[in-house]
């Protein structure tokens, strides 16, 4: 008889193996779950921080520039920004996505008669301003460096 019962088929093992596979399959599962999540919003986070960076570089390199470059200094930092733009927009909110686009049109239709080095002289903007009304009295850094600033407030 005990040879019997050596041979018997448990049903109560039967139902732990398939319990204990439920419940790996089910922890698997969630962890895939909770990877996905925590790497899509690392590479949000990554694309935020990659187009911060880029407005920063330029925002030095804004502030190391001496007066004359200013125009070539605006040519250069329209394919930058672009780029930066590009690698950001699939990341973010339709909203601020839209914002973004006017803001980078508005940016790139900036007159380079605005960015004239002399303009930076205060003198030389008020004679400009007193002969053409329409003319914007903000220095070419400032102009430059208040569109960086809007294009922050965007991402953040």
């Amino acid at each position: 008889m005990d040879d019997r019962n050596k041979w018997r088929f448990n049903f109560q093992s039967v139902s732990n193996f398939y319990e204990t596979a439920f419940f790996a399959v089910l922890g698997g599962f969630i962890s895939g779950v909770v990877g996905l999540f925590i790497m899509n919003r690392q590479r949000k986070r990554d694309a935020k921080y990659a187009f911060l960076c880029a407005i920063s570089e330029l925002e030095v390199t804004l502030n190391e520039k001496l007066s004359p470059e200013f125009v070539e200094f605006y040519k250069n930092s329209q394919k930058i920004l672009r780029d930066a733009i590009i690698r950001f927009r699939p990341f973010i909110k339709k909203e601020t996505c839209t914002r973004l686009d006017m803001l980078w049109h508005e940016y790139r239709k900036i007159k380079q008669e605005d960015l004239d080095w002399p303009f930076e002289v205060k003198q030389i903007r008020d004679i400009e301003k007193s002969v053409n009304p329409e003319f914007n009295e903000l220095k070419p850094s400032e102009i430059l460096r208040n569109y960086f600033k809007k294009f922050r407030d965007v991402a953040e």
